[in-house]
């Protein structure tokens, strides 16, 4: 055991050494990967998922993933054995975006309404592109293809639908002793709903500081795509490299491609994605598990949608090899994101000189 972690360490200080190395020699590549980062976030990444992450932790503060949980209760407890707000979660982790649906699962782990088996599972097949990406920007911006854009959505949930059935109806579960009473040994919060304003603001709050948590998993992995790009000429490697670190870039590189890679690329998601996942989990995640099951999520979406092109070859026009460029971005959408981000800082800022003043009065 000591052996192994020695191993580990010796691995985590040389790369740590080569990825410094590769930021200081090629300074430019990293800076201008950076920058592209920050235009990702600023022009697309934050005024399509910030608004959504207000509204879904606003649902789940509010206490109205309840209502929602009901509605949809009946399919969700048929198709994955859950408890019923875990099947508001399951909705808005399709609708939502990659993270959303990460954010929702420990949401209702720390309110004691999911156990470590559970939430695990929920991770197997809740960590799905919104169909705001995939059809928006994948599939009408990149592609110009709005048919292409929803024969990637139908594919990209069906492979999750078939994940989830697969995982939570099985006899398999991983073993986390601690989780045998983790609800029981959990203070549950759902007793009291706070007031509407109170919901807002931490909802607000909440959502503003994982969108900076987010847009800096983004900016790190585009500054390694920036140093990556300078150092490889393969356009072959290029694609596989970034289809690895970030999905939108790694989409990017792959347009020119048939429909199921780019298909295999938005189920995969990236590490740029994974990180951004641990990172939101209050829980102890079975990360093979996890990796196997975007494996297999990324395999299952090409699959499908290798069928769906073969069986409506009509459904698509043919844009491998003939994509246009995109077009040149809105330059209005990086004062208002900037202007958004400013505005969280400021009700960051302010919620905290309240409780700070609070604590003061306390102590007085």
């Amino acid at each position: 055991m000591h052996i192994n972690s020695k191993i580990k360490n010796i691995i985590i200080a040389a790369l740590s050494l080569i990825v410094g190395g590769g930021i200081i020699f090629r300074d430019e590549a990293a800076t201008s990967g950076a920058a592209e980062g920050v235009r990702l976030c600023a022009n697309q990444l934050i005024p399509a998922l910030f608004p959504f992450m207000v509204i879904c932790m606003f649902i789940g503060v509010s206490g109205a993933d309840e209502l929602i949980g009901r509605a949809v209760e009946p399919v969700a407890k048929l198709l994955f054995r859950l408890p019923r707000r875990a099947s508001a979660a399951v909705l808005l982790s399709f609708i939502g975006g990659y993270p959303v649906g990460a954010h929702t699962v420990g949401a209702l782990y720390k309110r004691g309404e999911l156990t470590g088996h559970q939430a695990n599972d929920m991770l197997c097949f809740c960590v799905n592109a919104g169909p705001a990406f995939i059809v928006g920007a994948v599939g009408q911006r990149m592609l110009r293809s709005t048919a292409a854009g929803f024969i990637l959505l139908a594919a990209h949930l069906s492979a999750s639908l078939l994940i989830g059935i697969a995982v939570t109806r099985t006899g398999h579960r991983p073993r986390y002793p601690a989780d045998q009473q983790a609800i029981t040994n959990r203070p549950c919060k759902t007793d009291g709903v706070p007031p509407f304003t109170d919901a807002l603001v931490k909802s607000v709050s909440d959502a503003a500081g994982e969108m900076i948590k987010i847009c800096a998993w983004v900016v790190l992995f585009c500054s390694l795509g920036g140093i990556f790009r300078s150092l490889i000429h393969s356009q072959t490697l290029l694609a596989g490299g970034h289809m690895l670190l970030e999905v939108t870039t790694g989409c990017l590189y792959v347009r020119d491609m048939s429909l199921p890679v780019m298909a295999v690329v938005l189920g995969f998601g990236g590490l740029c994605v994974h990180c951004q996942i641990f990172a939101a989990i209050p829980f102890r995640l079975s990360k093979t598990r996890f990796f196997i099951s975007r494996i297999i999520h990324a395999l299952l979406s090409g699959l499908i949608t290798f069928i769906i092109c073969r069986l409506f070859p009509g459904s698509v026009p043919a844009f491998s090899n003939a994509v246009t460029p995109l077009p040149a971005e809105n330059p209005s959408g990086f004062p208002s994101s900037v202007s958004l981000m400013l505005m969280c800082a400021v009700l960051l800022i302010s919620i905290s000189g309240k409780k700070f003043k609070k604590v003061d009065k306390m102590h007085l």
